[in-house]
């Protein structure tokens, strides 16, 4: 009963994210994207970063807010008409022909740049970096009207989960208080990073990167996680690797050994039947043989006998014998043929 509620509660969860989440992931092309990129930070966090704010055609809008130093990711829906406005209004600004980068005078060291990225169509896109102030002032006004709308979404906005992405494990030594250590049991998680497409374990992964969550699959053994989600994070994952199919049979190990077995039975009746279909291809030809080997051939009998015995017995009489009629028995065997006959008149 446990085991079941347990299942019957993770495809509660499973149900609830996908129903949360279920206009997220048909959206279409990004249009606008608002991210603070570099600056003095550790590697894990340039890699587990979200953007600021993201903006998709059909009106999409996922954002991050932080409270506390435990990060929320949000997404909500604006009007495709107010996009769709945005948009126009960028490419006639002459937002295309800016410059990559801009640093402003006597700027400081070691600051992040506020970044805008821009998609004019499936393929093609802009990014344009300020530091410290340096872009043109149309770029400034990028800058506010996405905050703006940040703002403005906020309070109808719900929580934001993927459903896959790819992980990757920074290994942390062990903390003084292992009380708040979460237990991880999920798919194996390396430093190199894995993808992840376990639905309930992908949202604890994701829980413990939005809120830098130290985790320990073993004894002594601590790490935490960044997550890159397709699509959304500032530094976008490797690839996908296509699915390949199963290299082994899938099941416990009893129905393994059946399959396995049941496998063998199945050839073993076929070699039987081909022997047996074999045997009786032989018996028939040699029945075949042993009809044709007892056939009495039909032969055709003579007429007549031209056969003539003559005798001298003396030099005065001529004994003369015509044998002639049908034969009284033929003997047919292969080597030889004997006539009996009967003799029908004798002369002298």
């Amino acid at each position: 009963m446990s085991k079941i509620l347990v299942l019957l509660g993770v495809l509660c969860c499973a149900y609830t994210v996908l129903a949360t989440n279920k206009d997220v992931y048909e959206t279409g092309r990004p249009i606008l994207q608002l991210a603070s990129i570099g600056g003095f930070v550790p590697p894990s966090y340039s890699i587990n970063q979200i953007p600021e704010v993201k903006v998709w055609e059909d009106g999409t809008v996922i954002f991050t807010t932080y409270e506390q130093a435990t990060r929320k990711v949000l997404y909500s829906r604006i009007n495709t008409d107010e996009i769709t406005r945005l948009s126009e209004k960028i490419q006639s600004s002459g937002f295309l022909a800016f410059n990559n980068d801009y640093v402003g005078e006597n700027a400081p060291t070691d600051l992040p740049s506020t970044c805008i990225k821009f998609w004019s169509s499936e393929t093609q896109n802009k990014q344009v970096c300020d530091y410290f102030n340096g872009a043109p002032e149309f770029f400034q006004y990028l800058v506010t009207y996405m905050r703006a709308l940040k703002d403005q979404v906020k309070d109808k906005a719900q929580p934001f989960y993927p459903v896959s992405g790819y992980v990757k494990a920074y290994t942390e030594f062990a903390p003084a208080d292992t009380k708040a250590v979460q237990a991880y049991d999920g798919p194996k998680i390396t430093s190199t990073g894995v993808w992840i497409e376990d639905l309930q374990a992908i949202i604890k992964l994701w829980e413990a990167a939005n809120n830098n969550q130290l985790l320990s699959d073993c004894p002594n053994h601590y790490f935490r996680v960044s997550v890159q989600v397709e699509d959304l994070s500032v530094t976008e994952p490797p690839i996908k690797p296509q699915q390949q199919p199963p290299r082994i049979i899938a099941g416990t190990s009893s129905t393994i050994v059946i399959r396995f077995v049941a496998l063998g039975l199945s050839g073993l009746m076929f070699i039987l039947g081909v022997a047996l279909l074999v045997r009786i291809v032989r018996r028939r030809r040699q029945q075949q043989q042993e009809e044709r080997d007892e056939e009495v051939p039909m032969v055709e009998t003579p007429s007549h006998s031209a056969s003539v015995y003559e005798q001298a017995t003396t030099p005065q009489y001529v004994a003369t014998q015509q044998w002639a009629g049908q034969p009284a028995y033929v003997n047919t065997t292969p080597q030889y043929m004997v006539y009996y006959m009967q003799p029908t008149q004798t002369q002298q």
